[in-house]
């Protein structure tokens, strides 16, 4: 009905008045290290964003995420929200306990809530949470992307529905391999 083929004219509907704005400020180069100590300094009252491109990496082994935030950096294990695709979790339900009813829980939460829980400083995800997910988080002002790939950072910032002041990209993150398919 957009459409008035009687009259060969079209209507036109503009919705930019409407429309957020959720282009980051800012967007930086990092490497992961610099990231973990951004994440360890995060103000008292900020919350963050880390979007991975391997769940294993989150939370599997010594050099994981979840460990160099926890271990190294002694932020405890209860801030941190995880969310991964479900399948993923239950295979790494070995290498992290209680990964698959936390992944749950998060992203019912974040569904259900558009924020990160409140007890939760920090959110590990991958691209699970890439598309159809807002986070209208006021305390949000930075997230990290290890993707670099143009459509992936512009999706995972575009989460923020209420804008980021910076958006690091991990520069040694490993890729995904890209393909012709």
């Amino acid at each position: 009905d957009m459409l008035d083929r009687d009259k060969g004219k079209c209507v036109i509907y503009n919705f930019m008045e409407e429309c957020i704005n959720v282009v980051p400020r800012r967007i930086e180069l990092i490497n992961k290290r610099m990231a973990i100590d951004y994440i360890r300094n995060l103000p008292e009252n900020q919350k963050t964003i880390y979007y991975a491109n391997h769940a294993n990496k989150l939370v599997s082994g010594n050099k994981s995420i979840v460990n160099q935030l926890c271990v190294e950096n002694g932020l405890e294990k209860e801030a941190i929200a995880i969310s991964i695709g479900p399948k993923r979790a239950a295979e790494l339900s070995n290498k992290y306990k209680g990964l698959v009813k936390l992944c749950e829980e998060t992203k019912e939460y974040i569904v259900t809530n558009h924020k990160l829980p409140d007890e939760k400083k920090v959110l590990l995800t991958t691209a699970t949470l890439r598309e159809g997910i807002n986070i209208e988080d006021e305390n949000v002002k930075i997230a990290f992307c290890e993707s670099h790939i143009l459509t992936d950072i512009q999706q995972f910032a575009g989460r923020v529905r209420r804008g980021l002041d910076t958006l690091y990209v991990i520069s040694d993150a490993e890729q995904h391999d890209v393909t012709d398919e």
